[in-house]
């Protein structure tokens, strides 16, 4: 598979999985999170997303800041966590980097081997078993 592809994961439309290909770029990035911000807005509800990647996926050195920027700009109110599945080792140590050095993104990016380590995370993650009465915008 090339470039991303997202869908609902459920029926509830509470989760997105994205499945990022073998190969992909920023412009990919950039789509799909056009798609995501999409589908959440269509929910009235917090919406995570699960991205899962193969450990082998090269990684587009150049253009993360005007995709960290483009995130910040569109990210809808009703975004939850992201949960990235899988990884090389660069690509997870750029995340790592991303969300440590934005507060917007802190607590809201995990990283796991496991599909069913996502979902768990996510479990733990949800406003309703955290007690929150509604979303709050950071």
């Amino acid at each position: 598979m090339i470039g991303i592809r997202c869908v609902w994961d459920d029926a509830g439309h509470t989760v997105i999985r994205a499945y990022i290909g073998e190969t992909w770029t920023w412009d990919d990035v950039s789509q799909s999170m056009q798609t995501i911000n999409s589908m959440m807005g269509s929910a009235q509800h917090q919406v995570d997303v699960i991205a899962i990647m193969r450990p082998t996926t090269p990684f587009p050195a150049e253009g993360t800041d005007h995709i960290v920027a483009e995130i910040y700009r569109t990210m809808p109110l009703n975004w939850g966590i992201f949960v990235f599945v899988g990884g090389n080792p660069e690509l997870l140590d750029m995340i790592r980097a991303v969300s440590r050095a934005n507060p917007v993104l802190m607590g809201r990016i995990f990283m796991t081997e496991m599909l069913g380590d996502a979902y768990r995370i996510i479990s733990m993650m949800r406003p309703e078993v955290q007690g929150f009465d509604s979303l709050i915008a950071v």
